[in-house]
């Protein structure tokens, strides 16, 4: 079984909107500072089918509705979980595990991740793992 972390996310709601913590120290590795991105995708786009050896990455999607797609490697086994911007979670996804993810919504989902090494195109540390 693959060690994955999905931590539902406290909401603070008023009138004026809505507030919620996603990435705090104590959520993330010591060590050094990674990079925090966005990306985006298209209503039914697949973005990843990738593993990394070495980077653990935490996607939250902060707006729309995706599935995301995990697989341990070594035992095939696979787990699916659906993240939406109205329900945020913050999922860890571990080194060595496949993912990809979906876009379910019909409008564009953005999605908020921290990896704990910044993108080197020298060394991208991304290998092909065809999920979806």
């Amino acid at each position: 079984m693959m060690p994955i972390e999905a931590r539902p996310l406290d909401q603070k709601t008023d009138n004026r909107g809505r507030v919620f913590e996603v990435f705090r120290s104590e959520h993330v590795p010591k060590g050094g500072f990674g990079q925090v991105y966005v990306f985006t995708g298209s209503p039914g786009s697949v973005k990843g089918n990738h593993y990394h050896a070495r980077k653990t990455e935490w996607f939250c999607v902060i707006s729309g509705q995706g599935e995301l797609i995990l697989c341990d490697r070594e035992s095939l086994h696979r787990e699916c979980i659906t993240l939406s911007g109205d329900r945020p979670m913050v999922v860890t996804i571990p080194a060595g595990v496949a993912h990809a993810i979906r876009t379910l919504s019909n409008t564009e989902m953005i999605v908020l991740a921290y990896v704990t090494e910044s993108y080197n195109s020298e060394d991208p540390d991304t290998y092909p793992f065809p999920l979806a």
